[in-house]
C-alpha cells in the first residue's frame, strides 16, 4: 500500500477556515515543512515544492470573517487551488519528494515548529493521497454545506 506521506505522486488537502486577519505569512496547514497553505491578508498561497519561494498568492477577499472551504492539490507538476467549490488558479510546481527521513511534523493552524500561527478558526482538514478532480472538489464542498 502507498504511504500518503512518503513519496506521493500526487496529493490534495482541504479544509475550512474563517478569519478577519490582515496578517501576512501565517499558516493554515503545514506538512513536514514541504507542503503548506499560507494565508496572506485575504489571499491564499499553497505550496508543494518544499519552499514558498516563487509561489504566488491566489484569490482574494478571504479575510471577510466568513467560512471558506479550500482544496489545494498537486498532480506532480501543477498546483491548483479551489475555494468554495470553484477553481481559483494554478501554477507550475513540481511535487517535493518527502523521503524516508521525516523529521518535521504536520500542523494545523501554524507551521510544524509552532511559528506562523493562524488567527481565526480552522475545521475539517483532510489529506488525500491523490489529486482530486474538479468534480470531487465540488462534491466535497457541497457535502460539507449540508
Amino acid at each position: 500500500s502507498e504511504n500518503i506521506i512518503l513519496k506521493p505522486s500526487s496529493i490534495s488537502f482541504s479544509g475550512w477556515f474563517k478569519t478577519s486577519s490582515t496578517s501576512y505569512n501565517i499558516m493554515i496547514f503545514s506538512m513536514e515543512g514541504a507542503y503548506a497553505m499560507y494565508y496572506n491578508n485575504g489571499q491564499l498561497m499553497p505550496f508543494f515544492d518544499g519552499s514558498s519561494g516563487g509561489n504566488i498568492n491566489m484569490g482574494k477577499g478571504y479575510g471577510d470573517n466568513n467560512w471558506h472551504h479550500f482544496v489545494a492539490l498537486n498532480d506532480g507538476t501543477t498546483t491548483k487551488i479551489y475555494v468554495d467549490g470553484s477553481f481559483i488558479s494554478s501554477s507550475s510546481e513540481d511535487l517535493y519528494d518527502i523521503d524516508d527521513n521525516l523529521n518535521s511534523k504536520t500542523a494545523i493552524g501554524g507551521q510544524y515548529d509552532g511559528n506562523l500561527l493562524f488567527t481565526g478558526q480552522i475545521d475539517e482538514v483532510i489529506i488525500f493521497n491523490k489529486a482530486l478532480t474538479k468534480e470531487q472538489v465540488k462534491a466535497l464542498y457541497e457535502m460539507n454545506l449540508s
